[in-house]
């Protein structure tokens, strides 16, 4: 068992050591193109007040840049799954004292992949619905609602993953005072 957890421990810094450097570059790049594209050049288009055939030019960039930016935050929810797979390992190994089953693993880094997710979605809406409003303001005003009721699903998925593992640890705990309060009752 000590091997498994070691093997554990081991992937999940790799993991982790893998994915953060992708992670970081994937939400540089995304919040680059939100500056360049929402602050820069839809600043300069309204400002001139450019126009293609009739229709304003700052719709169309805010959709470049939302398109844009919704590809590499795509490319960042992979790399959040294997961050938080990984630390749901971490946990186990850590909170099972060297011993850990696959249910363990499985729901700490559900919980951790739920959590991550939601903060992640939380943190790009910001982002997002300056974008999204750009286009049309409907799709901001859709888009925030359809990401509440994600955040809420993801956090309550979470929660009943730590609930399983929670309540697992209580029965343990409670296991053993009682088999210990046995023993000493037949001294």
């Amino acid at each position: 068992m000590a091997d498994l957890t070691a093997k554990t421990y081991a992937e999940a810094m790799r993991e982790i050591f893998d994915s953060v450097p992708k992670l970081v570059v994937n939400l540089l790049t995304a919040f680059l193109i939100y500056i360049f594209g929402n602050k820069v050049f839809t600043t300069i288009s309204a400002r001139l007040g450019l126009t293609i055939a009739g229709i304003q030019v700052v719709p169309l960039i805010n959709a470049v840049v939302l398109l844009s930016m919704i590809y590499f935050v795509y490319k960042c929810f992979g790399e959040i799954r294997d961050i938080a797979e990984s630390f749901g390992k971490l946990i186990a190994v850590n909170i099972g004292g060297g011993v850990m089953d696959e249910s363990e693993v499985k729901d700490y880094s559900s919980a951790m992949r739920g959590i991550l997710y939601a903060i992640a979605l939380t943190a790009l809406s910001y982002f997002f619905m300056d974008v999204l409003n750009g286009v049309h303001g409907m799709l901001a005003g859709l888009a925030m609602v359809l990401i509440v009721i994600m955040v809420i699903l993801l956090l309550f998925q979470s929660v009943n993953a730590l609930n399983r593992q929670f309540t697992a640890l209580g029965k343990q705990a409670a296991d053993q005072i009682l088999a210990e309060a046995e023993k000493s009752a037949k001294k």
